[in-house]
């Protein structure tokens, strides 16, 4: 994901064309980039204002939309990953995790974004389990999720915007779905057997009468959907967008748990 306020910068999302802060750009006869362009699907575009890049255009057209509409890098930036976190569960998913490194109003800020370990799953207890080895997937060596409350900081802290127009994209597509794509239905149908076998609640999720999507077929997440409209019904409450912000955080139940800031890599980390 890249957000750039800068002119002239490549946003390589084709559903963007028709937008009205994008322009297609043909390049100089001769030039590399024109050599390049007979070998690429995409057309080359150009921002005058501003450009987005996601793994999924849909989450790109949401970033874009919300910098059209008035919104920070930050704010469009979460607006993309709530997306992401949508089209990409495979990927991105709420139940995960997104360091990053921002530079925002001249400072450059570490974000950890990593999960924590359960309080109680400490090493004397995996000693007392006889366990020398933390298996690398399953419940053990899960993290407490900290896409959500990251991203929650970073808004807080540093967007513009009250919460629900955030999330707003996300709930969309989780609650009406968008289409199926190859490389989504190609992840569910590898885990298909796992989801059935061990991860009942992901195969509700992501199965349809025990199958997975094909390209093409509409796909909803209803659950996810919900759970966002918590979050911005929490912060609803609150007439500041900053404090909406900090309720949605606090609902979550240990927001101490889910974001560490360093305020520029050689400072004090600051807890939140």
């Amino acid at each position: 994901m890249t957000l750039s306020g800068h002119n002239h910068l490549r946003c390589c999302t084709p559903s963007l064309r028709n937008q009205r802060s994008l322009v297609q750009d043909s390049p100089p006869p001769g030039s590399k980039e024109n050599d390049m362009s007979k070998h690429i699907a995409r057309p080359n575009f150009r921002a005058r204002s501003h450009a987005v890049a996601a793994g999924h255009y849909l989450a790109a057209m949401a970033g874009h939309d919300v910098l059209r509409d008035g919104g920070n890098a930050i704010d469009a930036a979460a607006a993309v990953a709530f997306c992401l976190a949508v089209l990409e569960p495979h990927q991105n998913g709420l139940g995960g995790e997104c360091p990053m490194v921002v530079h925002f109003q001249g400072r450059t800020m570490a974000v950890s974004g990593q999960g924590t370990s359960p309080r109680g799953l400490t090493l004397d207890w995996f000693r007392e389990q006889g366990i020398s080895l933390i298996p690398g997937d399953g419940l053990l060596p899960a993290t407490v999720p900290a896409h959500v409350g990251t991203w929650l900081v970073m808004l807080r802290d540093f967007g513009t915007m009250p919460l629900a127009r955030v999330l707003e994209p996300a709930i969309d597509l989780a609650g009406t779905g968008f289409a199926a794509y190859p490389r989504l239905c190609e992840a569910i149908a590898g885990a298909r057997d796992r989801f059935l076998n061990e991860w009942r609640s992901s195969a509700e999720t992501f199965l349809r009468n025990g199958a997975a999507p094909e390209p093409g077929d509409r796909v909803q997440y209803p659950a996810i959907a919900e759970t966002l409209r918590r979050l911005r019904n929490q912060a609803a409450r609150k007439i500041n967008r900053a404090d909406g912000v900090q309720a949605a955080f606090t609902a979550l139940g240990d927001p101490e748990k889910h974001a560490k800031i360093l305020i520029d890599p050689r400072s004090a980390v600051v807890e939140v």
